[in-house]
């Protein structure tokens, strides 16, 4: 998925646009398919913090980023399977 830069006017003007006749030009209507494609739950995102909790501990602490990307992904698409 690529953001496109948008000018700041012309968000404001389909805003204006919308809030006065209801009807969501092309910008407005992406920008909020977008935001309607985000879960409203954020369980994912604690569980992957909760994954990289358990490998990067004090004890553990020496892990790269390089490294501790690796074994989640590893660890991510051993359960997909």
């Amino acid at each position: 998925m690529r953001l496109m830069a948008t000018n700041p006017t012309s968000t404001v003007t389909h805003r204006s646009v919308f809030e006065c006749s209801g009807v969501r030009g092309r910008i407005l209507q992406l920008g909020y398919s977008y935001l309607q494609s985000i879960p409203p739950t954020s369980v994912e995102a604690e569980r992957a913090f909760s994954a990289a909790g358990t490998l990067c501990t004090k004890i553990r602490s020496r892990l790269s980023d390089a490294t501790l990307y690796t074994v989640l992904s590893a660890q991510l698409l051993s359960q997909i399977d």
